[in-house]
């Protein structure tokens, strides 16, 4: 039981520390390239905001997306593409067009009847669904708050006390046996 907590606590500092490396190099990059959508090894993390991809994605969904090359784009594939509005919009390619030579992509959200007005070109697309986490939106909203930060960082501290105070006792154990 004792080594399964170590681990435990071990993986938990682990992940913690790869997490706020993430984190701070994912700031840094958005604050070199404002206008994009910051990656690690071509991969983007993004929330679902809306229910337009239901049941596939649900508000609140966390998605990674995948870079790839819009000339591999593919009828069914789910991507991420920048709208005129220069808003991030995830939706399923439903049909390729051709156009003066060009592919553009007719795209839908799953949950909607009709198809979205514009044809995407392939320079608008900024990556192909890999993988969503259901839910976990939420979660790092709350921890975007203010609420979230503080709370966040009295479990990291009552985990370090813990840890501190348990290797304490271990410590008083075994001085008290080699007496």
């Amino acid at each position: 039981m004792r080594r399964f907590i170590k681990w435990i606590g071990n993986f938990s500092v682990a992940m913690l520390v790869l997490i706020s490396a993430s984190s701070i190099y994912l700031i840094l990059q958005m604050k070199i390239h404002p206008n994009q959508v910051p990656s690690i090894f071509g991969y983007k993390t993004l929330l679902v905001l809306s229910g337009s991809m239901e049941p596939l994605l649900s508000a609140g969904d966390m998605i990674v997306m995948k870079e790839i090359d819009p000339a591999n784009a593919k009828v069914n594939d789910v991507i991420t593409f920048k709208n005129n509005a220069n808003t991030l919009v995830t939706h399923r390619i439903v049909s390729k067009v051709q156009s003066g030579g060009t592919t553009l992509f007719a795209t839908k959200g799953d949950a909607n009847n009709v198809e979205d007005n514009e044809l995407i070109a392939p320079k608008q697309i900024t990556g192909k669904l890999f993988f969503h986490f259901p839910k976990v939106g939420y979660a790092l909203n709350f921890l975007k708050s203010g609420k979230g930060l503080i709370s966040f960082m009295v479990v990291i501290i009552l985990f370090l006390i813990i840890g501190i105070i348990r290797k304490y006792i271990q410590d008083s154990k075994t001085s008290i046996k080699i007496q």
